[in-house]
């Protein structure tokens, strides 16, 4: 049976990534890798309260934004939960945390993001970078943006940076 057009998209990204993962190291010079996402990192400077703060990076990948913003957590109790569908994105986090000192820091999740539950205000900073847009329909897309927003505790932020908007973000204050 041929594969939907979206299933050929994510089997040709997931190919392009683990390929990538496996051949680029985190914060390679001159590649998409090389630093975390400015805005990312600017935007959590925004947040109020860093003790003990639950952030969550949909779309986590090897890393890339979840090991800085592990560094700059305050408190016993910070975490970033990332949360990847690729097994091989997850992997590769795993073994990066370790190398620079997170691993404590971390939770990592392998799942496909329309699946993710939320606890009600429970996280301080959603960051979702060149993920949404991934989406199978405008069902999932709008119920993953109320999971999000129901998940964003008072006075938390949501971030999403879609890749085909590169100056454009969108930057929700609950």
């Amino acid at each position: 049976m041929p594969l939907s057009r979206l299933d050929e998209i994510r089997m040709k990204e997931k190919l392009y990534h683990d390929e990538y993962y496996e051949n680029v190291k985190l914060f390679t010079k001159d590649t998409w890798l090389q630093k975390p996402v400015k805005t990312v990192m600017d935007t959590f400077e925004l947040l109020s309260n860093k003790n003990n703060a639950q952030l969550l990076d949909l779309g986590c990948g090897v890393g890339r934004n979840s090991i800085p913003l592990a560094q700059r957590l305050e408190g016993a109790n910070s975490r970033v939960v990332g949360v990847d569908f690729l097994e091989s994105a997850i992997r590769h986090l795993e073994v990066n945390a370790r190398e620079f000192g997170v691993a404590d820091k971390l939770e990592l999740i392998q799942s496909d993001i329309s699946k993710l539950q939320v606890g009600e205000s429970s996280i301080d900073y959603i960051i979702s970078v060149s993920l949404l847009e991934h989406l199978d329909s405008i069902q999932s897309f709008h119920r993953v943006l109320e999971t999000l927003q129901h998940g964003t505790k008072e006075q938390g932020i949501h971030l999403d940076r879609p890749k085909e908007l590169n100056q454009f973000c969108a930057i929700s204050l609950r």
